[in-house]
Formats: structure tokens, C-alpha cells, sequence
């Protein structure tokens, strides 16, 4: 994270990170605005403790859907999300048990769209929007997160060939070329 001082007083701009196996999960913090640094303090670690809360859920979440309790795992999420609305961790655990129970497209979508409105740089919750337009046929929308998807991660040659097979395939070809150089 980051702290500045404003003109008046001190912001930051806090994610805390833990890792699962090879997936690193992100609970971006709000930003936490005080007039010094003592003010600010007080406000991160209460941030912080409610984040640690809502990595445990996620963590508790993640252990049904791995074992196969979907329902669990759901329940879990949908409880944890009653206290913890925002949290990006915990709508991306319900978000896995979405695509594993094949649910709807819509409901995918408003999921992701719930994590990348705390976390907008979600390579996940994207991809999962790709794939639920692509679902559902709405090319636009589909190509709009394949784009964002190859802003966040420009070097992933999977999805640069990704973004160039949907913009080919709605006849954008400028912009084709233009990425292809």
C-alpha cells in the first residue's frame, strides 16, 4: 500500500494479500483518510482486523467448494457477505461457486461486477465477465472485458489472442492490426 499526506491530513491506500496454493487472493482496503498519522493508524488497523475477518470466510468458503460442498460453500459466502458486503475475497469465493454449480450468466456477471467495483484490476472477476457475456452472446460486452483483460495483463499471449479472435470476429480489423503491432 501507500500512504501520502493531503494538504489535509494523510490518505492511504492499503491491499492486504494471501496466497492459497498457487492463487493470490486481494482484499483491497478503502481508503482511510485522517487528519495525521495517529488518526490514520487507528482507522487502517480497524480496517485491516475486518479484512483479516473476511479472509477467514473466504478461507472457510474456498475448504467447502474444494471439497465439493457447494451448498456449504454458498451459504458460507452469502453469511459472510452479510457483514462483509464489499469484500472482493469473499464475492470471489461465491463467484467460483457460481462457475462450479454452471450457474446462470447473470449471475455471474453480477458478481464479478461486485469484485471488480472494490478491485478493478481482478484479472479473475474480468475473465469471468468475458466468459458469461461470450455465455449469454453479447459480443460488445464480451470484447469490452477481453480488452481490459489484455490492459491488465498485456504480455499474456492467451489473451492477446483472445482479444484478437473476438476484435476479427466483429470485424474490427484496425484495431486487430494495431495490436498485432
Amino acid at each position: 500500500g501507500t500512504v501520502e499526506r493531503t494538504t489535509s491530513g494523510v490518505r492511504t491506500w492499503i491491499r492486504l494479500l494471501t496466497q492459497r496454493g498457487q492463487q493470490m487472493i486481494a482484499e483491497p482496503i478503502a481508503p482511510v483518510v485522517g487528519s495525521d498519522f495517529g488518526d490514520v493508524a487507528q482507522k487502517v488497523d480497524r480496517a485491516i482486523s475486518d479484512a483479516l475477518r473476511a479472509l477467514a470466510v473466504h478461507r472457510e468458503c474456498t475448504n467447502a467448494l474444494l471439497a465439493g460442498d457447494y451448498s456449504r460453500a454458498m451459504a458460507v459466502a452469502k453469511d459472510g457477505l452479510k457483514t462483509h458486503p464489499t469484500s472482493s475475497a469473499i464475492n470471489q469465493c461465491l463467484l467460483a461457486t457460481l462457475r462450479a454449480t454452471h450457474a446462470s450468466a447473470d449471475s455471474i456477471v453480477s458478481v464479478a461486477s461486485a469484485v471488480i467495483a472494490v478491485d478493478s484490476v481482478n484479472v479473475v472477476a474480468w475473465a469471468n465477465i468475458q466468459d458469461a457475456y461470450t455465455q449469454k452472446g453479447d459480443a460488445t460486452h464480451a470484447l469490452d472485458a477481453a480488452r481490459t483483460l489484455h490492459r491488465l495483463e498485456p504480455s499474456n499471449a492467451t489473451l492477446t489472442t483472445n482479444l484478437l479472435n473476438l476484435l476479427v470476429a466483429a470485424e474490427q480489423f484496425d484495431s486487430a492490426r494495431a495490436l498485432l503491432e
